[in-house]
């Protein structure tokens, strides 16, 4: 038994993909749905990022749909993934409470956030939501 066991294992364990096979191993589908993967990260991010700022309610919802639906490659090429959720984040924060300054979280010192990265993020966010808007098609 455990000898039949071994030989399957083995076998399943060095297989290779043939042609005309499909997802031979889970890492190929996890390459096939890496899209999925980056977003889901992406999300992940964001809510931590949340958790530190204090955000609740429909305003978690707010960030969620500006991760989901803004490229952020048009936002700032040389930023991190994380850096870009952060300034949406503390963004939809700064809404609520005007005052709030990026330097009072340790969230935004974290991931390398500042006035002006903020302020670039925010007025590139503004353009693209009034260039994609109904409004001016």
């Amino acid at each position: 038994m455990t000898r039949e066991r071994d030989i399957k294992f083995l076998l399943k364990k060095y297989s290779t993909k043939q042609p005309g096979e499909q997802f031979t191993s889970p890492r190929l589908k996890m390459e096939y749905n890496n899209k999925e993967w980056r977003l889901a990260q992406k999300i992940r991010t964001c809510k931590y990022v949340m958790d530190e700022l204090g955000i609740h309610g429909q305003d978690r919802d707010r960030c969620i749909y500006l991760v989901k639906k803004i490229p952020f490659k048009e936002l700032h090429r040389n930023a991190s993934c994380e850096t870009i959720i952060t300034c949406l984040c503390f963004y939809i924060k700064k809404l609520q409470t005007p005052k709030r300054r990026t330097y009072n979280y340790k969230v935004c010192k974290e991931y390398g956030v500042d006035e002006e990265i903020f302020s670039l993020i925010i007025a590139r966010l503004c353009n693209y939501l009034q260039q994609h808007s109904y409004l001016y098609d």
